[in-house]
């Protein structure tokens, strides 16, 4: 979903706005004092999680291109482990 957040550069006040297309091409305005805002990079969580039955990783029921990756390099008889928080792939 389009939804992004600018805060005013005065009053630092942080808007909510859901936009598409031409729409976020346009200046944005403060809702309490009307000066202009900037875009902001929103917050955002998500969490990848090994399930061990399945032996796959997934997050909302997409398997990932890292444990493909992971269970071809298994194939192959290599010793392979899954990432751990904090480990890139």
């Amino acid at each position: 979903m389009p939804l992004y957040e600018y805060q005013c550069k005065v009053c630092d006040n942080i808007d909510e706005k859901l936009e598409f297309g031409k729409e976020m091409e346009q200046d944005h305005y403060c809702s309490k004092c009307g000066k202009p805002s900037d875009r902001i990079v929103s917050n955002c969580k998500f969490k990848l999680e090994y399930n061990p039955k399945r032996d796959i990783c997934d997050w909302q029921g997409n398997t990932s291109m890292y444990w493909k990756d992971v269970k071809a390099a298994r194939e192959r008889g290599e010793d392979v482990k899954p990432a751990i928080d904090g480990d890139k792939y």
